[in-house]
Order: structure tokens, then sequence, then C-alpha cells
């Protein structure tokens, strides 16, 4: 499961707010988000679901991200293995809550699993994001008075960061010099682009991986690394290997939501009110 440190403050602090008749029915950008205006019953049982399926999504793709940990990549590359290694289990997770164990009789089958991981990864974690964007949108005064109508992510394209929000999710939509989203350089980018070709295209457009000499070839060092078009020029090898990348935008993204939440509990403690 995953820990937010601050997602119980702000559980808190809504039900502070609502308590104290404290959330205001406006129109703003909720109208984009549930497409009509929120009361305040409306406002709070809409950020306690959102928060609710953040942390459902965040623990979804942890799930896919311990498969991926678990997963013999030798297996794939290995036509010379004999039947009885064949049989062993080429995922095998054992945990607290659940054992998963996934055997495979040939290795074309294994595209098939690493696409179910993959697309369960980042579909779930495009989903946290998404989530956290509506949550900002229906908390956040600063977009719903000064940028009532604009989508978030096109708006920051042009915006000079001012608040601590502001400046935080320009780090989470990367933009370039020019004032445009940047779809290289930030794991954020790189995810969403990950995962709209896993929804147009085959696994073998995404991937690439080295091939050890048979004799030396063992789950550590049969590595499969997504494309390098996917990453800023000269990307080093370790960074697009696929694992690595997906632990560490995993923990960026966890980070990412965890800081939102401690910066929109800040804004919501100094404003008392919750303008929605």
């Amino acid at each position: 499961m995953v820990n937010l440190t601050n997602e119980q403050i702000i559980l808190e602090e809504i039900e502070h707010l609502a308590g104290r008749g404290k959330i205001h029915d406006s129109a703003g950008l909720t109208q984009q988000v549930v497409g009509s205006m929120l009361t305040s019953e409306d406002a709070k049982s809409t950020l306690e679901m959102l928060i609710s399926t953040t942390q459902q999504r965040l623990n979804a793709t942890e799930f896919y991200l311990d498969l991926m940990k678990h997963t013999d990549f030798a297996f794939y590359l290995s036509d010379y293995y004999s039947l009885s290694t064949e049989q062993k289990p080429v995922i095998d997770l054992h945990g607290s809550n659940l054992i998963v164990q996934i055997k495979l009789l040939n290795n074309d089958t294994f595209r098939l699993i690493l696409f179910v991981i993959l697309n369960g990864f980042f579909s779930n974690l495009s989903g946290t994001e998404d989530c956290v964007t509506k949550i900002i949108n229906i908390v956040y005064d600063l977009f719903e008075k000064r940028y009532n109508g604009l989508n978030i992510c096109q708006k920051l394209g042009k915006e000079i960061p001012t608040g601590k929000l502001t400046r935080h999710l320009q780090a989470f939509y990367a933009v370039n010099t020019k004032g445009d989203q940047d779809k290289k350089g930030s794991p954020f980018a790189i995810s969403t682009e990950i995962r709209n070709q896993l929804i147009h295209d085959q696994i073998d457009d995404l991937l690439t991986f080295s091939a050890p000499a048979p004799l030396s070839l063992t789950p550590s060092n049969a590595k499969f690394h997504f494309q390098d078009s996917y990453f800023p020029d000269s990307p080093d090898s370790e960074e697009t290997e696929i694992t690595t990348f997906c632990i560490n935008v995993f923990k960026e993204t966890v980070k990412f939501i965890d800081g939102c939440y401690k910066l929109i509990h800040g804004k919501l403690r100094s404003s008392g009110k919750l303008p929605v």
C-alpha cells in the first residue's frame, strides 16, 4: 500500500471546512470537471472520492510494478532452456497479502504478459495524474479565479510561475524554453508518451533488449529497454531500462502527489475556506 503522508491531513481539512460551512458554491472550473455546478456537499464528496481513487490507482500501479520486478526477462531470450526450466514461473511474486505465479510454455506468450504489465502500470499511473488534476481544479482558487475555462496544462505552458503550487505543477507539466509542453526530459511526460503508444501500437514498437551470450544469460543481465526516442539525446542506458524507469517514475509520482496535497492543505489553512 502506498503511503501518502499528507493525504489524511487534507481529508481532515476538507471535513473541517465542510463542518464550518466554509465550502462555497461556485461554477468555476468545476463545470469542466463534473458537468454542472457543485453544491457544498457535492464538492466535499467529490474531493473525497477523487482522493480515494488516486490512492487506489497508486496501489494498482505499485502492484504492476511489483509484477515487473519479479519477472524473469531471461525467459524470452532463452530458446536453449530445458523444458524443466521453462516450467518455472516467469513471474513469481510472494507478498504478505497475495501470491502471484505465472508459468509460460513458450516465449511467444511472454510478449502478452509484458504488455499486460506495462499497460496496467502506465494506465493507472496516468489515472492518478488525472485525478490529482481534477482535485486541483476543484480546490485551488488560483485556477478558478485566473484560469477559468482553460486547461491547467495549456495555461502553464505560457505562465510564469508565481505561487508554490504553480511552480510545483510546472515541474510536472514540463515545458521547454519556448513555453511549449516538453515531451522529453520529464519522467511524467515520457510515461504519458509510452502510455499513448501502448494504446495504439505493438509492444515491439516500444522496447528493445540486450542479448548477452547464452552461457552468461541470467535474469539479472537480460534487460529490456524503452526505445531511446522517448528520452533526451544520448540517454543513459540505465535510465531506459524498463524496470529502472518504472521504479523512478513511480517514486516521482508519489512524491509529486504528496507534495500537491501538502501545498493544497497549506492553502486551505491560510485561506480558511474551500472555494469551488
